[in-house]
């Protein structure tokens, strides 16, 4: 089958989890083009995406102003009815006055309008969104103008945060596949039951033959190395990680903190490094490769993701980084977050601490790192919970599937 795949950036290091599916569906037969919605582009990009390069679209908006001129004159009264359907949605009704949400998804109509012509032209049978807001926007407009069918991954902050035109993007879509059973009981209860029909469980995965179990740093090594990996930003929570390490240096216990990423917080995250005195224990290893954050994951004690909900109500979903580091038989310690307990099982699969205590996060630390029993239980329980529900390979032909099944008669 011939798809084409919306996102909002491509290649982007944070997203490998869309880069993997894509590379899954290519090796059961389907072709992939991509649909890049913004140019721009990020210093460290994974080699794996070179094979996309040549096979992404960047519309832009002065770019599509001729296709969408063709599209808005074939088919004038859709295209009125679309734009007056996003004013009207993001105007209010109860639910709030979004204008800078507005603006930019009326800026994305001239690109969708000429992606639908671009994508006929192109012989692309169906169109997949990652992420439900602006991503399933243009998908949404491509399907009403083209008659194309398309369907939605949404994960996260798309789920979270106002999404006024959730409900319609959801009912035209041939299938929504969400990653988590607590995204999929958010999408049933604020679109309606009509969404029990269209929402799927196909969950992100990790290729596990990348990821193999191994055995941990010897337990006597000191410090400790606690490893952490995400995007710095607020609902990563990496300030509550660092004053929960402070907490254990200061109760005597050595370790030694290295933080995988980069982003807008990573000044206010060395600055309270400087206030907390932790300079020498917290190195900030900035944007690495898939190969290289394997490399840092593999020689941990432990790794932490200290998610917690930001301060615009986003969050993560099922963070991926929690599923390599399972597989590859690090114990691990999150928080009570969205779809996380569906991974991390709390005293099973790894430990869980409160959002945004920095106080139970370092409990539940100290509790892994000196206990080399309940350590290595939760290390195997882990890489077994991953194997059954995280497979990549499993997922992708579940998405496989319900591509094919979109498009039977």
């Amino acid at each position: 089958m011939k798809i084409a795949y919306i996102v909002s950036l491509f290649p982007k290091l944070s997203e490998t989890f869309i880069l993997r599916e894509m590379i899954g569906l290519t090796a059961l037969g389907h072709q992939i083009a991509i649909v890049s919605l913004k140019r721009e582009s990020e210093p460290v990009v994974h080699k794996e995406a070179s094979l996309f390069r040549d096979r992404t679209i960047h519309p832009g908006l002065m770019g599509a102003m001729p296709g969408a001129a063709v599209t808005a004159l074939r088919h004038p009264v859709l295209v009125m009815r679309i734009v007056a359907r996003i004013v009207i949605a993001h105007a209010g009704g109860g639910r709030g006055f979004h204008p800078v949400a507005m603006l930019t998804c009326l800026a994305l109509v001239p690109p969708a309008l000429h992606l639908a012509r671009r994508l006929r032209a192109m012989g692309i049978q169906h169109v997949h969104a990652h992420w439900a807001t602006y991503p399933a926007l243009v998908a949404w407009i491509i399907g009403r103008v083209s008659g194309i069918r398309y369907s939605v991954t949404a994960h996260a902050h798309d789920l979270f945060l106002p999404n006024p035109l959730l409900a319609e993007k959801l009912r035209d879509a041939a299938f929504f596949a969400t990653i988590s059973e607590f995204n999929r009981a958010l999408l049933i209860q604020g679109c309606g039951p009509g969404a029990l029909e269209k929402v799927r469980l196909i969950r992100c995965g990790i290729p596990l033959a990348e990821f193999p179990y191994g055995e941990p740093p010897l337990a006597d090594a000191e410090p400790a190395h606690v490893v952490s990996v995400g995007r710095l930003v607020d609902y990563k929570g990496f300030d509550v990680l660092i004053r929960a390490c402070w907490m254990l240096r200061d109760r005597g216990l050595p370790l030694r903190l290295t933080i995988v990423g980069d982003g807008p917080e990573r000044k206010s995250l060395e600055a309270l490094v400087g206030e907390l005195k932790v300079t020498g224990m917290v190195t900030f290893a900035g944007s690495r490769r898939q190969e290289e954050v394997r490399g840092i994951m593999r020689r941990a004690s432990l790794f932490a993701l200290a998610c917690v909900q930001g301060k615009d109500g986003q969050q993560d979903g099922i963070p991926i980084v929690l599923m390599e580091a399972m597989a590859l038989g690090v114990p691990v310690v999150s928080t009570r977050l969205s779809g996380i307990p569906e991974l991390v099982k709390d005293g099973q699969t790894g430990l869980l601490a409160r959002p945004g205590d920095p106080q139970h996060l370092a409990l539940a630390m100290e509790r892994l790192l000196q206990d080399d029993a309940l350590a290595a239980s939760l290390r195997r329980d882990a890489r077994t919970w991953v194997t059954i529900e995280f497979d990549l390979d499993r997922w992708v032909g579940q998405l496989s599937e319900a591509l094919a099944e979109a498009h039977r008669p």
